[in-house]
């Protein structure tokens, strides 16, 4: 029997920060039009509406088509023990990572990527010789589950 620690479609809350950015950026873009009437808005903000608006679709996409993997059961699926479980410190540089049946996963918490990027440092449940089922792709996890 295993219990579901982590699925992608129930993690909408991934996209957050990219919205947030797209909407902190249209916000000065909007302020400072209002402000300054005459003032022609300056290669920088336009630049950053874009990047952020491209983040925010690129991010949104990718969502969608990596929850459509799980869904219809099209991911890697790899099962087994959790072992060189190299946590990271909550002020580390370096990225938390595992194996699972010679199968290598990283993350980082500060990723605005999709997947589960949950660190131990803050309340992640991966644990040394903890029994796993995961789905990925690419090395994403996509759904966690322990036995």
């Amino acid at each position: 029997m295993y219990q579901e620690i982590y699925d992608i479609r129930n993690d909408i809350f991934s996209l957050l920060p990219s919205i947030l950015f797209l909407f902190i950026f249209f916000g000065i873009r909007v302020a400072i039009k209002r402000h300054y009437k005459n003032a022609k808005l300056g290669l920088v903000t336009t630049v950053f509406v874009v990047i952020t608006t491209t983040l925010f679709i690129y991010q949104a996409w990718e969502y969608i088509i990596l929850s459509e993997l799980v869904k219809e059961n099209r991911c890697s699926i790899v099962e087994g023990v959790v072992y060189n479980f190299n946590p990271k410190s909550f002020w580390g540089k370096r990225p938390e990572s595992f194996y699972v049946d010679s199968v290598y996963f990283e993350y980082n918490d500060g990723n605005l990527g999709n997947g589960y990027n949950k660190i131990q440092g803050l309340g992640g449940k991966i644990r040394e010789g903890q029994y796993v089922r995961i789905c990925y792709q690419d090395g994403v996890i996509l759904k966690l589950e322990f036995k």
